[in-house]
């Protein structure tokens, strides 16, 4: 099944009567195959928010423009203050190791539809060959994203893609993979 990304910010500003439906019924529908209320709230309240503010982007994954919505993700730019990471992970992101701070790319949110067939993988796969083009623009080294530190299964699943923990603290795991 091939699936289409849709920009929310391009499908927001656009002036078709369909788009605008679409993403106003998509984003008050959707509903997390994982049961993460942070990842709904995100889509249904602040998504749009943080798109004016240009904080972060947001894509839709859907099977064309007037299907349901299959998943999301939100990607930007984060700075990572390299205190307390290790030399060899201080190399990898910032390419020398006394960095104390870097900028990578943030995968900030990423959250399938409980009716869909789409997996996480698949999203993870979507969201990393956007960031490797903008890599190709703008040149960072790494993605990073945290996660829930009691999440085991999760954890693992990131680190079979290739990410990496590299800290953590009182409710999280910070992880960063390589691009």
């Amino acid at each position: 099944m091939a699936f289409q990304t849709i920009s929310l910010k391009n499908l927001y500003k656009s002036n078709d009567k369909d788009s605008i439906q679409f993403l106003m019924e998509s984003l008050s529908n959707f509903k997390c195959k994982y049961d993460s209320h942070d990842l709904e709230d995100f889509l249904q309240n602040k998504a749009l928010e943080f798109e004016e503010r240009n904080l972060i982007r947001t894509y839709l994954v859907c099977q064309d423009i007037v299907d349901n919505l299959h998943g999301y993700f939100s990607i930007g730019i984060k700075s990572l203050i390299l205190d307390g990471v290790s030399t060899k992970y201080k190399r990898l992101i910032a390419s020398t190791d006394r960095a104390k701070s870097a900028s990578v790319f943030l995968i900030a949110h990423i959250g399938a539809c409980k009716s869909s067939n789409l997996e996480k993988y698949e999203l993870l796969k979507i969201a990393v060959s956007y960031l490797k083009h903008a890599q190709d623009i703008i040149g960072l080294r790494a993605v990073y994203l945290d996660c829930d530190k009691d999440n085991k299964k999760l954890i693992k699943y990131y680190e079979s893609f290739g990410f990496a923990v590299i800290s953590e603290d009182e409710q999280y795991k910070n992880l960063i993979m390589k691009l």
